[in-house]
């Protein structure tokens, strides 16, 4: 009778572990010093070794030949407990045995003496399931157990065990496995049982498994069936549905020439064969996280699951990386919706189509302009500037829309001191010398004005700062710590632009923006001097003349 690859290949010894030296050199040691705990909790994901240890255990203590605390896995003993025949290592799943009655007759057979081995040995798999009144009368046998009796409690979800339980356990924690580690075992059981299978294959089985072992090998196990000879990458990609390394290379293409067409008909294919579309987006990051790795890594394409071929055509595609870490914000955010939505492919769609309508990386920021004031106030700015109200716009002077060509891949960079979309009066002015931070703090209120018009939401996070330094091109703006949400939200790219761009028409150069926190004493200080600069503009443009000054 055939025997699955994960029963076949599990270890028996405690150098056959993977991954988890920490764990199985302490027990090992333990065993050979004869420190033997009454009881022990493994903690961790699935497929990573808890059950098995505890039989590794179970036999190093009850071996009949035992070399230097390793089991022999040749007497009777040995091949009982790996068997699950024995009767002095009993192995109970408490998630169909979750009662206090299944742990008052626990607690009935543990009186009893070992039948045939040195110490009897309870399994508990999955404890965190027990009922409270279960993880009583099991409290009481922790307390005062027999003393040829030893528990092992296993669980996914250790926080779930109550205190007074795990504290009277020796615990070991179980880490997933990385990719590497399990594509290692793969390769070694590949070869014991004769078969074959590219490396890009058993990449992709490790990486899918996500640190689970027993689900790699069950996946071996069904992707050799299916093969039937080599197993090859795209056999793995049509039993567990991933995506091709074809599919994703094609999409890598569309998404570097923006070709929003072709994104929409990829989705659709892939969506066609029944992938859904929480898979596609976990496909998409997997592969955007290989070619993230080729483009700013290329000293560690080894870690890319991807063929050689496949790193030679990513290689030749010249893609910004904030591209790159925009889809995979983008997608990220659409996972949330996958479970809640009744419209997941739309998730996908908007998640691949957002990144690419963007605005392409150094452009000039897009400008709605604000709608015109009914009242005639006015604003600060160069003399012979229009008002908000008055129609038309300069002569000359040009606004930009939406569709205009600028907005293709490799447009021209506008020009400093040209117009850019916006309202009338928004030209720029010319490039200020010797730009300092006394001037800027002259300019600021323009800047913050221009700022309104742009975008309103980006001035009410902007006026909650305080204009602290100019170095050169680059402008520092404090944040009181009560202030903390109005500088990440400045922080983020498309608010900053807008700061930037505010700054390139107030000043006539283009200028880069930095936020810090700031203590709240400084931030006063700074604020007195941001009111002083607001009553010398005000001074300027009704052309009056500052007496004096009740600042403190």
């Amino acid at each position: 009778m055939y025997t699955a690859l994960y029963r076949e290949y599990r270890p028996q010894r405690w150098q056959e572990v993977v991954g988890q030296k920490a764990v199985t050199v302490t027990l090992h040691h333990a065993v050979l010093a004869g420190k033997i705990s009454h009881a022990y909790l493994l903690a961790g994901p699935r497929g990573t070794g808890k059950t098995s240890t505890a039989k590794i255990l179970a036999k190093a203590l009850n071996c009949e030949q035992a070399d230097a605390g390793e089991p022999c896995n040749q007497c009777s003993n040995c091949r009982e407990i790996t068997a699950g025949n024995s009767l002095d290592v009993l192995e109970m799943d408490a998630a169909s045995h979750r009662g206090i009655d299944d742990i008052r007759d626990l607690q009935e057979r543990v009186k009893y003496a070992p039948a045939r081995c040195r110490y009897k040995v309870y399994i508990i798999d999955e404890v965190h399931m027990l009922t409270a009144e279960a993880f009583n009368a099991l409290l009481k046998t922790l307390e005062e157990p027999p003393a040829h009796v030893i528990f092992v409690l296993a669980t996914t979800e250790p926080q779930k065990v109550p205190a007074t339980v795990a504290s009277r356990c020796q615990r070991f924690n179980f880490r997933p496995l990385t990719a590497a580690e399990i594509h290692e075992h793969l390769v070694r059981v590949i070869a014991t049982v004769g078969a074959a299978a590219s490396p890009e294959a058993l990449a992709a089985i490790a990486s899918f498994a996500q640190g689970s072992l027993r689900d790699a090998l069950s996946m071996l196990d069904q992707c050799l069936a299916y093969a039937g000879g080599r197993l090859e990458r795209e056999d793995v990609a049509a039993v567990l549905g991933l995506a091709t390394e074809e599919w994703l290379l094609g999409l890598a293409l569309a998404l570097q020439q923006r070709d929003t067409g072709k994104v929409l008909e990829m989705v659709d294919a892939a969506l066609a064969e029944g992938k859904s579309a929480s898979q596609v987006a976990g496909d998409v990051l997997a592969f955007l996280r290989d070619w993230l790795i080729l483009r700013l890594c290329p000293d560690q394409a080894s870690l890319a699951a991807v063929s050689q071929a496949g790193r030679v055509k990513l290689k030749s595609l010249p893609v910004a990386p904030d591209l790159l870490f925009q889809l995979v914000t983008n997608l990220e955010e659409a996972g949330g919706y996958f479970r809640s939505t009744r419209y997941p492919r739309v998730a996908l769609e908007l998640a691949l189509l957002k990144t690419l309508v963007g605005k392409p990386q150094g452009q000039q920021v897009p400008v709605t302009p604000e709608p015109a004031a009914e009242s005639r106030s006015y604003r600060p700015g160069a003399a012979g500037e229009r008002r908000s109200g008055e129609p038309g716009r300069a002569a000359g002077s040009r606004v930009t829309s939406p569709s205009s060509p600028r907005t293709a891949i490799g447009a021209e960079e506008e020009k400093p001191g040209a117009r850019v979309q916006g309202g009338a009066g928004d030209e720029v002015s010319p490039p200020a010398e010797d730009l300092d931070l006394a001037g800027l703090r002259q300019r600021w209120p323009r800047v913050l004005e221009t700022v309104r018009k742009i975008k309103m939401t980006v001035h009410a996070l902007l006026v909650e700062g305080k204009l602290l330094e100019v170095s050169g091109q680059e402008v520092t703006l404090g944040f009181s710590p009560g202030c903390q949400f109005h500088r990440e939200r400045l922080d983020m790219a498309e608010n900053r632009r807008v700061v930037e761009e505010a700054l390139r028409r107030v000043t006539g150069r283009e200028m880069t923006v930095r936020t810090m926190l700031v203590p709240e004493e400084a931030a006063g200080e700074t604020a007195a001097a941001g009111e002083m600069s607001l009553v010398e503009e005000a001074a300027r443009i009704f052309e009056g003349k500052i007496i004096a000054s009740n600042q403190t």
